[in-house]
């Protein structure tokens, strides 16, 4: 569910004990001596300096937080609740200088029509990258579920293991767009061309955004100026009701004074 999260839990697992389910009991765990390069990184990333947050969340309280985790402090009670983990990577040198943003060449999409129909046509201009997004909701959507899926072809031809990988409540979404970085990068864009539903359960309307801009999105200047593919999904118990498949190429350009980078 978590690409980077997965090469260091391998890496740290190796050398102490890790808890493979929660809750959480109260121990301790401790790994020593994690060789951090045997950790293999995607190749896309930048050789330059970083940051790396892990944050440690129960409720609204942030019980962990440092900039580099080599051992798991002593945990003082049993956590009751599944934790969530935010990993950061920051690229600190360098790369500020740069804006990057997705251009969409293609777009295939399969919906389910007891649910909804839905088109999306891209079009492009030398500086320019829009999509026009037609979705028509044939009865209310209740709790939607959406999975988020980013590959990228580096020099090989064909596609890598995502890089993000994700499912969430789409209904928390829509509240907090938030909780989710890439999507909110989108949702912004999206919701300035139309109507965007506010909540749940979605109602059977029809929503138009024309013109989403696409080439307006800033992506972390980290993902590589690459081929992609972005796979949206979204989901209402066990019935995958659209099915979308975003084909592009994230370009980098240098920013200049005057234009927003």
């Amino acid at each position: 569910m978590h690409r980077l999260g997965q090469l260091l839990h391998r890496e740290v697992k190796r050398k102490g004990n890790m808890p493979s389910d929660y809750p959480i009991g109260a121990d301790v765990c401790a790994f020593y001596r994690v060789p951090t390069n045997a950790i293999r990184l995607p190749n896309f990333f930048p050789a330059a300096d970083f940051i790396m947050q892990l944050l440690v969340i129960i409720g609204k309280d942030v019980i962990y937080d440092k900039a580099l985790l080599m051992a798991f402090d002593l945990l003082r009670k049993t956590f009751v609740q599944c934790c969530l983990l935010y990993l950061v990577i920051v690229s600190v040198s360098g790369m500020r200088l740069y804006k990057t943003y997705p251009i969409i060449r293609k777009v295939i999409t399969l919906t389910d029509l007891k649910y909804l129909n839905s088109t999306a046509v891209p079009y492009n201009t030398p500086k320019e990258s829009k999509v026009d997004l037609f979705i028509d909701i044939k009865k209310p959507l209740v709790k939607p579920r959406m999975n988020f899926v980013l590959s990228f072809d580096v020099a090989s031809d064909t596609l890598q293991a995502p890089l993000y990988n994700q499912t969430f409540d789409f209904c928390e979404f829509l509240r907090n767009p938030g909780m989710h970085r890439l999507g909110q990068l989108l949702h912004r864009e999206v919701k300035r061309s139309g109507s965007m539903p506010l909540g749940c359960p979605i109602p059977a309307i029809v929503y138009k955004f024309d013109g989403i801009q696409m080439h307006e999105v800033r992506f972390p200047n980290f993902l590589p100026a690459a081929d992609f593919l972005m796979k949206i999904l979204v989901i209402i118990g066990k019935d995958v009701i659209y099915d979308s498949r975003w084909y592009g190429t994230i370009k980098r350009v240098r920013c200049i004074q005057g234009v927003r980078c």
